[in-house]
């Protein structure tokens, strides 16, 4: 077999062989759609817990000085995230090389990353 098929199959193998919330949807179409509404709530929850993290940073017992560090790398950071998410997020898709599973692939890496960057700034901040 070609090496570059094993390549594809070991970047995609841990998204579409993984956890899927919606693998158990009956149809393609419905999976879809599952995974659509899994990216927009993960992306909503990613934005309210950046709400909160950013209000629990304003109220810290710290000096303005250094609140407002921390809130400019966190801005940075969150920045990043969202850049390092959509790259991710292409080059995983990338892997179905054009097939039609490239969109299913995209929405479950975005769902993956959210939830990760979710747990992530939960606990430093204690918003768990």
């Amino acid at each position: 077999m070609n090496r570059h098929f094993f390549l594809a199959l070991a970047l995609v193998a841990p998204v579409a062989f993984g956890a899927n919330d919606c693998a158990n949807a009956p149809s393609h179409s419905e999976q879809r759609a599952c995974l659509e509404q899994l990216a927009a709530t993960t992306a909503a929850e990613v934005a309210l817990v950046q709400c909160n993290a950013t209000n629990r940073i304003t109220h810290l017992d710290e000096e303005t000085t250094v609140k407002d560090n921390i809130l400019k790398h966190f801005r940075a950071a969150t920045k990043q995230f969202r850049r390092y998410r959509r790259t991710q997020c292409e080059f995983e898709a990338t892997a179905a090389a054009g097939g039609n599973g490239a969109g299913d692939l995209r929405l479950q890496c975005e769902v993956r990353l959210n939830r990760e960057y979710i747990a992530r700034l939960k606990v430093p901040l204690g918003l768990l």
